[in-house]
């Protein structure tokens, strides 16, 4: 089976994401200009679980402190054997190394990369 990963990728301010880490604001708050990038990356897992909703995915693209992220939506499709999973919006900090240097690093660890 085919697993597509999909999360979208938000550029904050450091108060705005700090009141996101706390609680106070949420990702849906943000307006679509903080969008920064989509990521997708496919994996052939073979007969290998596929993640549910509520369950978390490790990759090395994220930092060490956030490699857990949330399955928010899965989607099988059997007549291609392709799961399809949305993971919780990520967000960072605007002109970050993470920001300034998304494309490179996503790709070095596997991920297409689509600038907003």
């Amino acid at each position: 089976m085919k697993l597509s990963l999909y999360q979208l990728q938000y550029a904050v301010t450091e108060e705005e994401y700090n009141a996101i880490k706390n609680n106070k604001m949420s990702i849906q708050d943000l307006p679509t200009t903080k969008l920064a990038a989509s990521l997708s990356k496919e994996l052939d897992i073979g007969d290998q679980a596929t993640p549910h909703i509520g369950e978390s995915i490790c990759d090395t693209y994220w930092p060490s402190d956030e490699c857990e992220q949330k399955v928010v939506n899965v989607c099988y499709s059997y007549s291609d054997s392709t799961c399809t999973v949305t993971l919780e919006p990520f967000v960072m900090v605007a002109d970050s190394t993470l920001h300034i240097e998304l494309e490179k690093i996503a790709t070095l660890h596997g991920w297409k990369c689509l600038m907003a």
